[in-house]
């Protein structure tokens, strides 16, 4: 059974590779990428010979290869950021959980030579004080995917929070499946800590519970794998969130802004552009993006989504009153998909145009 579990994951691994070469280009760190990539055989090679060799330096060798999984981790961390931000700053820390796996590999020194080959190759549940280096390199790594996976979760949390500040079509720019594969990470490390306690204290007795802890680091950095090389159409951030959030403008700064970004898009007719961005209308109108975007919400109080339907609207507005044009005719034109949106959205706008 195990034999052909780890024969699939061979099998997927292999389809992995090739959606890699199909879809790098896409990718903003393909170096970065590939060396995780490059890395995730080591856990399947160990997993086979801790379960198929006797020789105690190939069984130590398989757990030093549990180092290999928050690296992964890390690498992917860098990659998602580098989809979703346009300046990702640097972050450190996020190679701190792979030194604290590293770290307890040294409890094995703590292990008798004679008894690392039963410990490592079929540690029973129960016995934590014979068995716990073990359980803390298990525990150490749970603990570092469960770190990395909710760091790299909260990223693509803000992205898709802060997207109608930055696009006027998010539907476009959303990346659900790289969501569910960092919930589906997260989920897998909250497992598999549960799995290393319940076995630690005997609550309950299960069989190979350290191969099958294995197992599941393998899925869960597969999966993360695939979601993360499959096709999408994320766009790096350039706003900075915390200014956006905290940062103080004077009055004058954000009225400026919002006039010169007006004069841009009526100059280059923006409004009609599908697909626009607060990038693209900031590099015209000469203001920083994130400026732009608190202008809105201060100035305006609208988010920069609602800013541009206004033009939209007013430019709907025009063409049908003036022309015979029908009203799906200018949804089209404007990149709507939904007439009856275009529908409900005019009633509105004519409404206050009105009042």
């Amino acid at each position: 059974m195990m034999n052909t579990v780890l024969m699939l994951l061979a099998a997927c691994y292999l389809v992995v590779v090739m959606l890699f070469w199909r879809n790098k280009a896409q990718l903003s760190k393909p170096v970065d990428y590939a060396i995780g990539l490059a890395l995730w055989p080591l856990l399947l090679l160990s997993t086979v010979l801790s379960k198929e060799v006797d020789a105690v330096y190939l069984h130590i060798a398989a757990y030093i290869c549990f180092g290999v999984i928050p690296l992964i981790l890390a690498l992917q961390y860098k990659v998602v950021t580098a989809q979703i931000l346009q300046y990702p700053a640097k972050n450190n820390k996020i190679w701190f959980p792979a030194l604290i796996v590293w770290v307890s590999f040294v409890s094995l020194f703590a292990v008798p030579p004679e008894m690392l080959p039963t410990l490592l190759q079929a540690p029973s549940a129960g016995q934590l004080l014979t068995n716990w280096p073990v359980y803390l390199i298990h525990l150490a790594t749970g603990f570092a995917v469960l770190l990395l996976s909710v760091a790299a979760s909260e990223q693509v949390q803000r992205y898709h929070h802060y997207l109608t500040d930055q696009v006027v079509d998010p539907p476009e720019h959303r990346i659900r499946k790289m969501q569910h594969g960092l919930a589906f990470v997260v989920a897998s490390a909250l497992l598999s800590v549960t799995l290393v306690v319940v076995n630690a204290f005997a609550i309950l007795e299960i069989q190979q519970w350290s191969l099958l802890n294995s197992i599941l680091f393998m899925v869960a950095l597969l999966v993360l794998l695939t979601v993360v090389v499959l096709p999408h159409h994320s766009i790096p951030s350039p706003l900075d969130y915390n200014l956006l959030e905290n940062g103080r403008k004077s009055k004058a700064v954000l009225q400026q802004t919002i006039e010169q970004t007006h004069q841009a898009i009526i100059e280059y007719k923006l409004y009609k552009k599908v697909g626009l961005t607060i990038a693209e209308v900031a590099e015209l109108a000469k203001v920083d993006p994130t400026t732009l975007a608190k202008a809105t919400r201060e100035i305006n109080q609208q988010k920069f989504r609602r800013f541009i339907y206004e033009y939209r609207l007013d430019y709907a507005k025009k063409v049908l009153l003036r022309s015979d044009t029908n009203i799906a005719d200018v949804a089209k034109r404007l990149g709507l998909n939904s007439k009856i949106f275009l529908d409900e959205v005019l009633v509105e706008h004519l409404r206050n145009f009105k009042s």
